[in-house]
């Protein structure tokens, strides 16, 4: 037999499984999906969610989906409107979220994620080269559009509500700008350094109310055009400088060190550096004080994959424990502040003044970009009430004599 009959013979019998499979995988495909539906929907009254009564599925094939892609599939479906929630959205999430463990993981897993954490423990994803991409993706959208909702110090933050009402968040802001002063025992004529400046509010807050000097570094040219911008505005040029520069190449010493939101996008592999950095810019007898999204369990790499997709590229969220023990033989933990709660409040205020906004005109944006937003802030509000992740403030110091006293 020639070889070239050989070759189509062989093709034919491959040709033959290829379409046999097919075959199979489609006739098979209706149980499937009914076999996931029935799963989905057992496990969704579960957590006390009725389809029909909480929420309405407009395509009944997202079941397969959300079964095999988990919360990524679940973000996605919202976003192409193949789901909506009857019930308010923040709500029907925040149920989600108190699920037992064992049942969260069997609604959300992923064969997605298990891939993702394998290749977060051999390549660096927050590396030098990437450091960029989270500020391009996520913050250079433009400094308009976040103006339109956040408060006049532009904090893009989790903002302090103690003795304030749930609604006024341009106050609560102006309280964890103050907490954050007081913790970090600022003085007039000191030197601080901002890592993750964003627009420049917490320095120029900080020059205006406490005479610091500060220097603030970003990724993000966004924010660094209007960090400069607004310390232009605001007289206070000449106690703040802005500066284009990834951490780890920072240097010089300072009175202080402060980074807020920024730990997040460090990530595991990194996290060593970042606070050998900020041990190399403290002066002896400095504080420092890290403000961050925590888990509540500690892991070595990312699992949240809508997140990681669509808002953070290469985010990761550390443990407290993690805060703590990457800091050894560099610092002194001296304070430890879990404001967690308060983040619900902070991205429910943000969700009503972004609704607010579409609804005017003032932001034209996709009919998918906005469902993709709402989504964004209303499942990371339900992660904080479910307590399934936490705000943590927490201050270090180097060579420090005497006791620290704590700040509430």
């Amino acid at each position: 037999m020639s070889n070239q009959k050989s070759a189509l013979m062989a093709a034919g019998v491959l040709g033959g499984i290829a379409v046999g499979s097919l075959l199979v995988r489609t006739a098979m495909y209706p149980i499937m999906t009914r076999r996931a539906e029935r799963f989905i929907v057992e496990m969704l009254k579960e957590a006390d969610i009725l389809v029909g009564r909480d929420i309405v599925i407009h395509n009944r094939d997202i079941y397969l989906d959300w079964t095999n892609r988990g919360m990524l599939a679940i973000g996605e479906s919202y976003m192409n409107k193949d789901w909506e929630s009857l019930i308010p959205l923040d709500q029907l999430l925040t149920k989600l979220m108190l699920l037992p463990s064992d049942k969260k993981r069997a609604l959300f897993k992923s064969w997605d994620a298990k891939f993702v954490a394998l290749a977060g423990r051999v390549f660096n994803y927050q590396s030098p080269s990437r450091a960029g991409i989270v500020g391009a993706h996520h913050y250079d959208i433009g400094n308009d559009f976040y103006k339109l909702w956040l408060d006049p110090n532009m904090q893009y933050s989790c903002a302090y509500f103690k003795d304030l009402e749930d609604s006024e968040l341009d106050k609560a802001q102006e309280n964890k700008l103050h907490l954050i002063a007081k913790k970090l025992k600022l003085e007039k004529g000191m030197t601080v350094l901002e890592i993750g400046c964003g627009w420049g509010g917490l320095g120029i807050f900080f020059a205006k109310h406490y005479g610091v000097h500060v220097t603030g570094i970003t990724i993000s040219n966004e924010q660094l055009k209007g960090a400069r911008e607004q310390a232009e505005r605001e007289g206070v040029s000449d106690l703040t400088q802005y500066t284009y520069c990834d951490y780890r190449k920072m240097t010089g010493e300072f009175d202080r060190v402060v980074s807020i939101a920024m730990l997040e996008a460090v990530g595991y592999k990194n996290m060593d550096e970042y606070y050998s950095v900020i041990n190399r810019c403290l002066k002896k007898g400095g504080l420092a004080l890290v403000h961050s999204i925590t888990s509540n369990r500690s892991t070595k790499t990312a699992h949240q994959l809508w997140i990681l997709k669509y808002i953070f590229p290469n985010g990761f969220i550390p443990s407290i424990t993690q805060m703590c023990q990457f800091a050894e033989k560099k610092l002194v933990v001296e304070d430890v502040h879990n404001i967690g709660p308060d983040y619900d409040k902070t991205l429910m205020v943000w969700n009503a003044r972004f609704q607010e906004h579409i609804k005017s005109g003032n932001i034209q944006k996709s009919p998918v970009f906005v469902r993709m937003w709402e989504y964004y802030l209303q499942y990371c509000a339900a992660g904080f009430r479910a307590r399934t992740i936490q705000l943590h403030q927490v201050v270090y110091s180097k060579h420090r004599p005497g006791r620290y006293e704590a700040v509430r």
